[in-house]
């Protein structure tokens, strides 16, 4: 989630069936929270170069409450000891960052190899909390730009995708639609989406400090960092 008002935050993803926020005062202790998670689907459109089908992958993952929000605990006292009880309130004061790399979630969100020889140059990425097992099937059309100069060269016995025209230079770009199939659920909450370009640096280097940094991206309801792993040379 994104932006600094954390409970409104809440309040955009929270529907009849999700967990509740617990904000009457409770006897010793108070997690915040009813019982339950958030499902969240993360759908991602690659375009197609060799279609007019693009391909698209999409990924969900659950998510608890105390992921999502940081609480504040106010306490206030009855009585006098030995009779003395402790009563507890919480209110949400900020938000979380779910690190997919980290083993306590146990779930790597891990996409397809950008490889500009099959896919577009840009890649959308949509986001929505889900809610509802009612499913919907829209058609949308997204138009991207690819690479056109490149080729397919015979070198000893094996075939490499090498550039052309250009060879040693920028690459020369087309613009093409693709068609995709849309299936999303009827009561979901819509957290919108984003277009990452493949030239932006999705990590940079601090000249200052030597340091690494992974760029920011915002849909206007969410926050994310696509992070390459090498899984291949």
């Amino acid at each position: 989630m994104s932006g600094n008002d954390a409970q409104g935050a809440f309040n955009t993803i929270s529907n009849t069936d999700d967990p509740k926020q617990v904000t009457d005062y409770r006897l010793n202790s108070s997690s915040g929270w009813t019982d339950g998670q958030f499902e969240f689907m993360i759908y991602c459109f690659y375009g197609s170069k060799a279609s007019n089908t693009g391909e698209s992958d999409k990924k969900g993952f659950f998510a608890k409450p105390s992921d999502l929000f940081e609480l504040k605990y106010e306490a206030y006292s009855r009585f006098n000891w030995p009779f003395k009880k402790t009563y507890i309130r919480t209110t949400i004061i900020g938000l979380k960052t779910i690190n997919f790399l980290n083993n306590n979630y146990g779930t790597v969100l891990e996409f397809q190899t950008w490889d500009l020889n099959r896919f577009s140059n840009e890649w959308k990425f949509s986001f929505e909390e889900v809610d509802d097992p009612l499913i919907i099937e829209t058609k949308q059309s997204i138009s991207s730009k690819f690479n056109a100069n490149f080729s397919t060269e015979l070198s000893g016995t094996i075939f490499e995708v090498v550039k052309v025209g250009t060879k040693y230079g920028a690459s020369i770009e087309e613009s093409k639609s693709n068609d995709y199939i849309v299936k999303k659920t009827t009561k979901s909450n819509n957290l919108f989406d984003s277009v990452i370009p493949f030239y932006d640096n999705v990590v940079n280097k601090n000249p200052n400090t030597g340091q690494f940094a992974t760029r920011t991206y915002y849909t206007g309801k969410v926050e994310f960092q696509v992070r390459p792993i090498q899984v291949q040379w």
